[in-house]
């Protein structure tokens, strides 16, 4: 998915989520960290137009201004507004994650299998770790986190227990689950 696709359906994905959380402070928070994150949206956007247009404006400033430094200033402006959307984007999205599950259920599970999408071209390969979570009762859950590329081989993580944050107790609701680290580890290391 990409990142058009995921603040496209920001919207109805927080409606969902705000009618699980428990407090109305959750529900702000979810919509405030929302609102950052389409503002970052729209500034990569705003930002990207102009360096899509670049070559034209090269051209143009070249013909009226015959000056260097008013190409670099553009072009530094543009850079610099898409740079700023990505930062705001990025601490936005894992703001409105962890408010989404502020409200959730925490709870220790088991890697049980490790599911391997490899990549192609220029998408990187990325994993799915399958948790089961046994609750009192006769009640197993069963949750996928999503993982990327980078730092330690997910292998290493089948038969390791997991900390995870959840806000329904269905059995087979696969997308519901917040990584909150690894109890093994501090607290600090994870989200």
């Amino acid at each position: 998915m990409n990142w058009f696709e995921r603040v496209t359906r920001t919207v109805e994905q927080n409606d969902r989520w705000a009618a699980h959380a428990r407090t109305p402070e959750t529900r702000a928070r979810i919509r405030r960290w929302s609102r950052r994150e389409t503002l970052g949206a729209i500034l990569m956007m705003t930002g990207a137009v102009p360096l899509f247009l670049h070559p034209l404006a090269l051209i143009v400033f070249i013909i009226w201004f015959n000056h260097w430094y008013v190409y670099a200033s553009y072009f530094g402006a543009a850079l610099g507004v898409v740079i700023v959307g990505v930062a705001v984007s990025s601490h936005a999205l894992d703001r409105r994650l962890d408010a989404m599950y502020a409200d959730g259920h925490e709870s220790t599970g088991r890697v049980d299998e490790l599911i391997t999408h490899p990549g192609s071209g220029d998408d990187p390969t990325s994993y799915d770790l399958m948790v089961s979570i046994e609750l009192p009762g006769p009640t197993t859950l069963h949750r996928r986190v999503r993982w990327g590329e980078g730092g330690l081989h997910p292998s290493r993580f089948v038969g390791r227990r997991i900390r995870l944050r959840h806000n329904t107790l269905e059995p087979d609701n696969l997308g519901d689950v917040h990584f909150d680290g690894w109890p093994d580890e501090t607290r600090g290391t994870g989200r």
